[in-house]
């Protein structure tokens, strides 16, 4: 994923690219809601084994931040997002 394009589309507190030898795409993004995406791809994740995306919603800020199960876009991860489907995604997520 371009970072870029998301820091130029989103209205982002903060993008942290994660460090991670199992994953081949993984970072956390935050908004001025409180709210964030935690993205991931790689071959243990839904998806990755087919180049496609996982997202998790997540609460709080970049120093500390929980997984977040309660919200309307969703109560668990979502996998075999496309980069579009993880662009509306962030979409859904900064308007909650």
């Amino acid at each position: 994923m371009d970072m870029e394009i998301i820091k130029d589309k989103f209205q982002v507190i903060e993008i942290v690219e994660k460090e991670n030898s199992l994953q081949d795409t993984s970072f956390n993004v935050f908004f001025e809601n409180g709210y964030g995406a935690s993205v991931v791809r790689g071959p243990y994740t839904y998806g990755g084994d087919r180049g496609l995306y996982e997202v998790a919603i997540i609460k709080g800020i970049p120093e500390e931040w929980e997984l977040c199960y309660e919200t309307s876009i969703t109560n668990d991860v979502v996998g075999n997002l496309s980069k579009h489907e993880v662009m509306d995604m962030l979409i859904n997520i900064q308007k909650l």
